[in-house]
């Protein structure tokens, strides 16, 4: 989250869409913490929920794809990653902590933590 003044409940709230992207801190949990609480404006926070639908299908939004992408459909791209923890349950500082140990773009393995069984 680039700009920590981004009034994003506001946003939300006036079904306004918004979209996160990699522009920012290269750790998009990190930036799913930072939404969450928003330090700057602790109003504006949003859920954690909302913030990876900013990421998901905010974003195929923001790009004229939606058709295409964004949400778990069928008929539509699938990327996917399997994370390290439950990013919705995990208290918030940890957030930050989580990494992709399986990663699959276009229907292939593109990273593999060999952590699953």
């Amino acid at each position: 989250m680039s700009n920590l003044n981004v009034p994003l409940r506001s946003l939300i709230e006036a079904r306004i869409p918004i979209a996160f992207g990699s522009d920012g801190p290269m750790n998009p949990f990190l930036n799913i913490m930072m939404a969450s609480i928003h330090p700057a404006r602790p109003t504006e926070a949003i859920t954690r929920e909302q913030a990876v639908e900013a990421y998901t299908n905010g974003s195929a939004f923001a790009e004229f794809t939606e058709n295409e992408k964004g949400t778990l459909t069928k008929g539509k791209l699938a990327d996917l990653t399997v994370l390290s923890q439950d990013i919705f349950s995990i208290p918030t500082p940890e957030l930050p902590k989580t990494q992709s140990i399986l990663t699959i773009v276009s229907g292939k393995i593109v990273y593999d933590a060999k952590v699953l069984k």
